[in-house]
């Protein structure tokens, strides 16, 4: 990146996210591309739609020794005014990741650096990049941690931080090098089980790694609330004794209008989820589905004989591949561990 600057917030934002925003006019452009990159994990849109299919970017890296940007075309979604919006919440980078739970191990607070190159007809470049002009605003998203998950909140009024401040802090920037942290898949719930406690559980059948996703209309300010988990206990009820202190909760505040939730800075290790709150008297299944989210990786090789006891370990070692390659190969995906380690594959 040649002009763009690492930029942050004003004032500390503890575990909420924060948005980054610019507005520019761009008349006549034949074609546009944006390298852009943050600290933990970002999110970006030019008016209102999200760049390229990767999730949970820039990825994990040695932050103190490289992080990886992505290079996007973008020249589809941009018009004679635009606003480009960049979400950046606390991820591996600022948040906590590593097994004693610390935080802002490589960050104070979030960042975010981003170029956009503009060639016009006739041949003329023009630059929007990051710098100390960028407005700074809070986000629905008012709590994200690896570990513990994630709370969004569409009543959540937009606070304005002020202009942008330059990063007390230079990372080396360099392009990506692994594979893409995609939504591979989606998987539909299986039923809806009543647990001797009398919790209601929707389990999906398969275990996975990535997230919930919910369509749901209900009065505003009311919640969904989600807890995950792997297993059911030996008597059925849900059980998150093997999670440890990571919390793996997810909250969504309701906006009053037909709304649709997903995480953006955060992922779980599940097939269960317990509806903790639930505003509905009815439950629809068809309003659920989980997505599996993990590297873009190639499958070559495939096994099938006469045992099927053989056949589904084989298919659990597959899933725990997928489940353990989200970028960084991981000891688990769902506990307070999800540390980089190759020795169990």
């Amino acid at each position: 990146m040649n002009f763009a600057k690492w930029i942050s917030t004003p004032i500390d934002t503890g575990s909420a996210a924060v948005t980054f925003k610019k507005q520019f006019s761009a008349a006549d452009v034949c074609r546009a591309v944006i390298k852009i990159s943050g600290l933990g994990i970002y999110e970006a849109r030019i008016n209102g739609k999200k760049i390229g299919r990767q999730v949970l970017t820039p990825g994990w890296t040695s932050y103190e020794h490289r992080v990886q940007y992505q290079t996007v075309d973008i020249t589809e979604q941009i018009k004679e005014n635009n606003t480009i919006a960049v979400g950046v919440g606390p991820g591996w980078a600022v948040g906590a990741a590593n097994y004693h739970h610390e935080s802002k191990l490589y960050a104070d607070r979030v960042c975010a650096v981003a170029e956009i190159e503009l060639t016009y007809e006739g041949g003329r470049v023009e630059y929007i990049y990051t710098d100390e002009n960028w407005e700074v605003c809070s986000s629905e998203v008012t709590f994200s941690d690896i570990y513990d998950g994630e709370t969004v909140d569409k009543t959540a009024d937009e606070i304005s931080y002020g202009k942008a401040v330059l990063s007390q802090k230079s990372f080396n920037l360099v392009a990506q090098v692994g594979a893409d942290i995609v939504e591979n898949d989606v998987i539909r719930p299986v039923t809806l089980i009543i647990t001797p406690k009398g919790e209601k559980v929707i389990d999906f059948g398969q275990n996975m790694t990535g997230y919930v996703e919910i369509k749901i209309k209900g009065k505003k300010g009311e919640r969904v609330r989600l807890s995950f988990a792997e297993v059911l206990d030996s008597q059925g009820n849900f059980y998150t004794d093997n999670y440890r202190t990571a919390k793996s909760v997810v909250t969504f505040v309701l906006s009053g209008e037909q709304d649709l939730f997903l995480p953006e800075f955060s992922f779980q290790g599940f097939r269960y989820i317990r509806l903790t709150e639930f505003p509905l008297e009815n439950i629809d299944l068809n309003a659920f589905c989980a997505i599996v989210v993990h590297s873009d990786m190639k499958r070559t090789g495939y096994f099938r004989c006469g045992n099927e006891k053989i056949n589904q370990l084989y298919h659990n070692v597959i899933w725990g591949q997928k489940s353990n390659y989200l970028d960084v190969p991981t000891d688990c995906p769902q506990r307070d561990e999800r540390l980089g380690w190759t020795g169990d594959a």
